[in-house]
């Protein structure tokens, strides 16, 4: 369940550089399907930070969460 005080964690984390979305999930301490889901969940009600997928479609793909200016 995402609350107010996760996504700011999220958002003071991603805030100061583009972060992968296991390392939110570390920091977080929960999965990264889980920590993915808050990413996009802020993404599409807040509009603060974006996430973009690099190697898409490949077991190395690589999903970075940055700050959308």
């Amino acid at each position: 369940m995402l609350s107010q005080e996760i996504a700011k964690k999220i958002n003071e984390l991603v805030y100061a550089k583009p972060r992968t979305v296991q390392e939110i999930a570390l920091f977080l301490k929960v999965n990264w399907r889980t920590a993915d889901s808050y990413v996009n969940k802020i993404a599409e009600e807040q509009g603060t930070i974006n996430c973009r997928t690099f190697r898409e479609g490949t077991r190395g793909a690589l999903k970075i969460v940055f700050w959308n200016t």
